[in-house]
């Protein structure tokens, strides 16, 4: 069983998230208080002040920090760790590549530079895949829009321009998307758009010397391992570049990890393992687990998506717009403990934001579906026509252990089936006559026939087919 430690981001914080840590940890509480300025404590508790990103940022690195030490604390370690977007930082510091007051250096000089600017948006978009969303943006001629994050299959984050997003989210409505979801922020993050951000919080970041991680660090920019050497330009690029969350998450699938501790506040990253576990093939996996102060609770995010637990993204939370001067160049970072455990290397490249993964039969469809029909593969087969094809196409498709259907005319030898992917003729004993059944979707014309139509001698008229709806 491998295990990856997942480090949340913004959109995680939720009241008193700190309970207990401080008290725990009075000496690492007091190295932020003097790198702050103020008390990381009474900051954590003023709700009014972690709506400015230039204190929520700094808070909840220091939380997931002592998450962290809390949980080492154990004696257990990762396999792999991963941090989705500003949790990245919290990662870094968890694996050694940075000390802690470097790590805080540095997340407020990125709260401070995201502080500073204004006229973007951010729209949560559940329901569409990539490829669709993407055509749908073509479609329109939205090329000022970009991808900011891709969490899940059906569920990613699009940032641009405030007039364009908000134009843009009835348009997703009309094809097809479940939600489109305004966030409450005024930067276009992960995008285009912050390029000079990126520039600003380089010349920050090519103060600091990275340590080679002791555990692997996926990045968010290539869904793969960090490298010591290329860590600074990786977190310049996180912030005009996508985050490759789902990507990121198939890596950590193909190589062995089976479980997912969520070290923070919330359980969103939780709930996305949870998708990435029932979507991606890989070895059996165990439950995803949350550490911190609110472990078992649910999420109480800045930024709401609704009630459904896939709408739950990490976001960016509304900033001030009046804009601040960076901080001073971070010093040098010595990370904690000597000789640290160089990773095993990973393999390199940058692949697609197409959804990742082998396109192995198992893999096509919604585990969803298999799950609830009892399947082995999200396909339907239909057994058409009278007499033996139908019937013996249906036994053989559910033997395969797929769902099927037949239209034969008359009692059918296939209309008792023994399981719930067999569907027959809704004139004999089936599953697919009992609509209150588990194995039932019916179609408007999927009534049991009601003899020879009504207008006229003849020969009967074909019944329709009797189609399977998930």
């Amino acid at each position: 069983m491998s295990v990856v430690w997942a480090f949340p981001g913004q959109g995680s914080q939720r009241k008193d998230m700190g309970v207990g840590l401080f008290d725990r940890h009075p000496g690492v509480v007091a190295r932020a208080d003097a790198v702050l300025g103020r008390s990381v404590r009474e900051l954590s508790a003023d709700q009014e002040a972690l709506r400015d990103t230039r204190a929520l940022q700094p808070v909840l690195y220091t939380i997931s920090a002592l998450t962290y030490l809390d949980l080492a604390a154990r004696g257990s370690q990762p396999d792999f760790m991963i941090g989705h977007s500003l949790g990245e930082y919290s990662a870094l510091y968890a694996s050694g590549a940075v000390d802690f007051e470097t790590g805080l250096r540095l997340v407020v000089a990125r709260a401070e530079i995201m502080g500073g600017t204004s006229g973007g948006g951010m729209l949560a978009v559940v329901g569409l895949d990539v490829d669709r969303l993407r055509e749908v943006l073509r479609r329109e001629g939205a090329d000022d829009i970009d991808l900011a994050n891709h969490n899940s299959p059906v569920q990613s984050v699009l940032s641009g321009p405030e007039e364009s997003i908000r134009e843009l989210a009835p348009v997703l409505r009309r094809a097809g998307a479940g939600k489109c979801v305004l966030l409450h922020i005024s930067v276009a993050a992960h995008s285009r758009y912050m390029a000079e951000a990126a520039r600003r919080l380089g010349a920050v970041l090519d103060t600091v010397t990275f340590r080679e991680p002791r555990v692997p660090v996926v990045s968010n920019v290539t869904a793969r391992p960090h490298r010591a050497d290329e860590i600074a330009t990786r977190l310049r690029e996180h912030m005009c570049q996508g985050v490759r969350w789902w990507e990121s998450l198939a890596h950590l699938v193909d190589h062995g990890v089976t479980d997912l501790v969520e070290v923070g506040p919330g359980n969103v990253l939780t709930k996305l393992w949870a998708v990435a576990r029932a979507e991606l093939p890989g070895p059996a996996a165990g439950v995803g687990t949350l550490v911190g102060a609110d472990a078992g609770a649910g999420t109480e995010a800045e930024v709401e998506v609704g009630a459904a637990a896939e709408a739950e993204v990490e976001a960016e939370t509304e900033v001030s717009e009046a804009s601040r001067e960076v901080p001073a160049a971070v010093p040098g970072a010595v990370p904690p403990g000597a000789g640290g455990v160089t990773p095993a290397a990973g393999p390199t490249g940058t692949p697609s934001l197409a959804r990742p993964g082998r396109p192995t039969a198992e893999r096509l469809g919604a585990a969803r579906f298999r799950e609830r029909y009892g399947l082995r593969l999200a396909w339907v087969a239909s057994g058409t026509g009278d007499g033996a094809v139908g019937e013996e196409v249906c036994r053989a498709a559910r033997e395969a252990g797929l769902a099927a259907f037949a239209d034969s005319v008359g009692p059918s030898a296939f209309a008792d089936p023994t399981g719930p992917a067999g569907f027959a003729d809704p004139r004999g004993p089936s599953d697919f006559a009992d609509p209150t059944g588990p194995a039932a979707r019916t179609g408007p014309a999927a009534a049991p026939d009601a003899g020879p139509v009504p207008d006229g001698p003849g020969p009967r008229k074909p019944r329709p087919r009797h189609w399977f709806r998930p």
